[in-house]
């Protein structure tokens, strides 16, 4: 009895090391939001610079919600117009997909878009048509879809024919036990689904499916779903945890609202009570992986240090080199980030130096810098009106720090 005893002990001592040795592969990041403090862009940044987005007074832009940048070219998704922009490296515009309707060719809402350069092709995921649907990124031109069973919500395109979609169930579809639903579906247009990751939690269906959940590299493509501490590393047949991000007593539980629910009240407590993925990106540059979460109504960009596993936290920055506003991580790569700055906050942010300048009550030197600092924005940016389109600010991350 002694010997049975004693290998069930070295049996659960030995599961534990391998478990142990388990969860060490996949760095963990401890992340305290209470930690936050300020920043200098000269601690990570080498160069900010700004670019303009041409306004067509007709077909304004209203809220970026997806920025793809390729080498020739930039794609943008707005969700307030349903519209998807094409422009120029220098901002210039070249084409706009609106095709919205329930005809041949015309999608309903968009949820979501990525590029196909090989095809030249931009895929966009309608999720209330619930379909894939394909444009020609030259001329705008429909090329085919792809209809669906779930509802889109985020795709990104992975290479040789096949994209990554993210999806949500509606209520029925959860109840039928052969839909076997999962968070993550590779498709290979336009056949059938060809592998599925991440089973499905009907407690965390939720209508808050914000952020930037898909980020292409030379190492692959990761995937940070809503709800989740972790980062998933993709590649044509694998979904693997990456990295993990502990929020200690702040971590996201879902569980204690039982079940999902819109109520305003409920979700008043969401946002001010807990970390809420709506507004988040993921990054990897060649020092750090960068990571933008919101926390109580305020954004907190915390860049977390390869090689020591220790996490900054800011929630501003000093503007030392030319730096104006942080927007919404929207893109990455090439050691850079961009972000998608609101014209109307960066005008008011104007208009308040200003001010400053002209205040008699303050002092010269405060004056002065104020100036200065207005100077500086209308000659980097330019003139600038609160209806003009949002603008894309480029932040080039320092190597070997």
């Amino acid at each position: 009895m002694k010997g049975i005893f004693r290998i069930l002990i070295l049996t659960v001592l030995f599961n534990a090391c391998i478990q142990t040795e388990e969860q060490s592969l996949v760095p963990v990041f401890h992340i305290n939001p209470e930690s936050a403090e300020p920043g200098k862009f000269s601690d990570y940044f080498d160069k900010l610079t700004y670019l303009k987005l041409e306004l067509d007074s007709e077909n304004p832009i209203g809220n970026i919600n997806n920025l793809e940048a390729r080498e020739d070219a930039y794609y943008i998704f707005d969700s307030r117009s349903n519209k998807v922009f094409k422009y120029g490296l220098g901002g210039e515009l070249l084409m706009i997909i609106d095709k919205q309707g329930k005809g041949p060719g015309e999608y309903q809402r968009i949820s979501s878009i990525s590029i196909n350069e090989d095809d030249h092709e931009v895929i966009i995921s309608d999720k209330m048509g619930m379909a894939i649907r394909y444009y020609s990124s030259d001329d705008g031109t429909f090329i085919r879809k792809m209809d669906m069973d779930y509802i889109p919500l985020a795709i990104t395109y992975i290479g040789k024919g096949k994209i990554a979609a993210h999806l949500n169930f509606v209520p029925h579809q959860l109840e039928i036990e052969s839909a076997n639903p999962h968070n993550l579906i590779y498709f290979r247009s336009p056949d059938k689904p060809v592998s599925k990751f991440l089973p499905f939690d009907p407690s965390l269906r939720h209508p808050f499916y914000g952020g930037k959940m898909f980020t292409n590299t030379d190492k692959g493509t990761f995937f940070m779903p809503p709800f989740y501490h972790q980062v998933f590393l993709l590649d044509e047949s694998a979904c693997e945890p990456f990295l993990e991000l502990d929020f200690g007593k702040y971590n996201f539980r879902y569980d204690i609202f039982g079940e999902a629910s819109t109520s305003s009240e409920q979700l008043d407590r969401m946002y001010k009570s807990h970390l809420v993925f709506t507004k988040t990106g993921f990054a990897e540059m060649n020092d750090y992986y960068f990571f933008q979460y919101g926390w109580k109504g305020i954004i907190y960009f915390a860049f977390l240090n390869k090689s020591t596993q220790e996490a900054h936290v800011h929630k501003k920055f000093t503007n030392d080199i030319n730096g104006f506003s942080v927007g919404f991580l929207k893109e990455s790569g090439n050691n850079k980030l961009l972000f998608a700055i609101d014209s109307h906050d960066l005008v008011s942010r104007r208009n308040h130096f200003y001010n400053i300048s002209k205040d008699s009550s303050k002092s010269q030197a405060e004056q002065e810098s104020a100036q200065r600092y207005c100077d500086r924005m209308d000659s980097i940016i330019g003139p600038l009106t609160e209806n003009d389109n949002p603008v894309i600010g480029i932040y080039e991350m320092k190597t070997g720090t």
